[in-house]
């Protein structure tokens, strides 16, 4: 049982370790994704943020040529009404129609340049977005191992004691040692009553028996007296015809006996089949006995061990959950800040 105990501690530790050694492992190939993806990200919002102050440097641009456009619409108008006066050119559209066209691309590469810069905006947000998330997966396995690293020791320490109590409620090899000298006892009991009952059978037989051929005996003797005082009474003509008669019940007489003898052998068979038979039973009746008392006693200590495992486990689960909560609250604080990290080196 301690073997197993033990065992079992030890594949528990190693789990723990082969845990921790894997989490490494994803720390260590999540840093370098983030390692090479921030990397990335940089050069791209690095290209986003260029990108954009040209566009906006463009669209500057474009906005002040609009104006001076429209200056320039402006003034010619004023210059028309004055002079009141048609300028033609020879098959191409007037000032007016060609400032307005200008003016109508102008404004078309402006929504263009508009819409190009809402994507890259767009995209900029994404991958903030995904270098939050990267962040936290990251604080979040740093935590747990840092946690795992702490508390090793001490979930190994609680299911030391937790074994250690289980050992001491479990019988011991003296109690073992008890139950099996009480059993050798009601074994060397039942044999000398098996002794002591076989040999008061065998002498009550014996008397019955004994007592039955004594009166067989007597009624044979009292029949040849009989017999011989007919003879005597009788004369020599009857001689021949009585000892006839005697012959056949002495003869009948023997088989009777002989018939007595075989019952009486038959009984003892049976009482000694009985007998054999009751004391097996009454054996069987004492180690059911013994095992059942066993049973319960190893049933109570089962249920002892039982109901301190599932305290033990009640409360390693209220102490893992505790630990849940102030990791995440931690994280959640972690977070914050990263974000607002992020956030201001973004901006």
């Amino acid at each position: 049982m301690e073997n197993k105990e033990l065992a079992q501690l030890r594949n528990e530790c190693k789990t723990l370790k082969e845990q921790k050694d894997r989490l490494l492992k994803e720390k260590e190939i999540l840093e370098g994704d983030l390692h090479t993806i921030g990397g990335t990200y940089k050069s791209k919002i690095e290209q986003f943020e260029y990108d954009n102050n040209r566009l906006r440097d463009h669209l500057t641009k474009l906005k002040e040529n609009q104006k001076s456009q429209e200056i320039s619409n402006q003034n010619y108008e004023s210059n028309k009404k004055v002079k009141n006066t048609f300028f033609f050119f020879n098959a191409t559209p007037s000032p007016p129609l060609l400032k307005k066209k200008k003016k109508g691309e102008l404004e078309s590469k402006i929504a263009q340049l508009e819409q190009t810069l809402r994507q890259y905006q767009n995209e900029k947000n994404d991958l903030v977005e995904k270098l939050k998330n990267t962040n936290t997966s990251l604080q979040k396995k740093d935590q747990i191992i840092k946690l795992m690293s702490s508390k090793n020791e001490e979930v190994i320490e609680e299911l030391r004691r937790s074994k250690s109590q289980i050992v001491t409620r479990l019988p011991s090899r003296q109690d073992l040692e008890q139950l099996k000298q009480e059993f050798n006892q009601y074994e060397q009991l039942l044999k000398s009553l098996k002794g002591e009952e076989i040999g008061k059978q065998f002498r009550r037989l014996s008397q019955h028996i004994t007592a039955e051929l004594e009166s067989w005996d007597r009624i044979i003797s009292s029949t040849k007296e009989d017999e011989n005082e007919k003879t005597l009474e009788e004369e020599s003509s009857d001689e021949a015809h009585s000892d006839e008669d005697t012959e056949t019940l002495k003869n009948k007489y023997e088989e009777e006996l002989k018939t007595v003898k075989a019952n009486h052998l038959k009984e003892i068979e049976a009482l000694k089949t009985s007998h054999a038979n009751e004391v097996a039973s009454l054996s069987d009746q004492v180690r059911k006995h013994i095992q059942s008392e066993y049973s319960t006693k190893l049933r109570k200590e089962k249920e002892t061990w039982r109901r301190v495992s599932l305290d033990t486990e009640n409360e390693m689960t209220q102490k893992i959950t505790d630990m849940e909560r102030s990791l995440e609250s931690m994280i959640e604080d972690e977070i914050i800040k990263n974000n607002q990290e992020w956030e201001k080196k973004i901006i």
